[in-house]
């Protein structure tokens, strides 16, 4: 959905800025996880829900993120949905 040039995101973004992450919605705008600065925000959005949202510490990692910690924080769609490699790249 587009209004004016922007998104469902960049709307709501404008109106409560800085109150939602584009992952937190069931759909992120087109294109967001794509090339270099996808990677980048992938890094990001990962590293923001397992130290902030989540609260696991870094020894806690392996017995914690699963496919379904993805799916749960809506993250599944990065990094091919594999735990391992979200992790060995963050």
């Amino acid at each position: 959905m587009e209004l004016h040039g922007w998104n469902y995101y960049g709307i709501i973004e404008n109106t409560y800025p800085g109150k939602f992450r584009p992952w937190e919605f069931q759909h992120v705008p087109n294109g967001y996880w794509k090339g270099e600065e996808g990677s980048n925000r992938a890094i990001q959005a990962v590293q923001y829900v397992i130290e902030v949202d989540a609260g696991i510490t870094l020894h806690k990692i392996p017995s914690t993120i699963n496919h379904h910690f993805f799916k749960n924080y809506r993250l599944g769609g990065i990094f091919a949905q594999s735990p391992f490699n979200v992790i060995d790249t963050v």
